[in-house]
C-alpha cells in the first residue's frame, strides 16, 4: 500500500496488520451504491478531525461491493492533488488510515470504482468545543465557499 509524502511529513499513511486503537470509523453502508441518486455519502459524510493530531480512521464496508477510495485536495486554483488511496475495501472487509496533518483544512475523497459516492475529512484548528460558533462559521465558509 502507498505511503503519501507532503512537505518531508506523511499526510496518509496505510495501516499494515493489526490496526491500532481507532479514532473514528467510517462506515459504508449496505446497499450505499444506489445508481438512481445522484451522489452518495459514506457515514458520516464529514469526518472532522483536529489539526496538529495524529488520527486513525478506519473505513468499514457493510455494502455488497468492492469499494476503494482516493483522497485529494483541491488547491486555490483548482488543481487536484492526489494523496493516495486505500486499495480495494471488500465487504465485510475495513482499512485504517493514519492521518498527520499540517497545513491541510480539507480533504475530499470519492470510490473510484463508483464516481459517485463522495466524502470529505474537515481538519479543525482545534477542537470543535473550543470554537466559537462564529469561529466555526468562519472556518466553514473558508473551506466550503459558504
Amino acid at each position: 500500500m502507498p505511503k503519501i509524502a507532503h512537505r518531508n511529513s506523511k499526510v496518509i499513511e496505510t495501516i499494515k496488520g493489526i490496526p491500532p486503537q481507532v479514532d473514528k470509523l467510517i462506515i459504508i453502508p449496505s446497499h450505499f451504491r444506489n445508481k438512481k441518486i445522484q451522489r452518495n455519502y459514506f457515514n458520516p459524510r464529514f469526518l472532522h478531525l483536529v489539526k496538529g493530531r495524529q488520527f486513525f480512521v478506519e473505513w468499514e464496508n457493510q455494502d455488497n461491493f468492492d469499494h476503494n477510495l482516493i483522497f485529494y485536495e483541491i488547491s486555490v486554483r483548482n488543481r487536484t492533488k492526489n494523496l493516495g488511496e486505500t486499495g480495494r475495501i471488500k465487504p465485510g472487509q475495513s482499512k485504517t488510515l493514519k492521518f498527520n496533518f499540517r497545513k491541510s483544512t480539507r480533504i475530499d475523497y470519492i470510490c473510484k470504482l463508483h464516481k459517485n459516492e463522495f466524502g470529505t475529512v474537515v481538519i479543525y484548528p482545534k477542537e470543535e468545543e473550543d470554537m466559537s460558533n462564529t469561529d466555526q462559521l468562519r472556518f466553514l465558509r473558508q473551506i466550503f465557499d459558504i
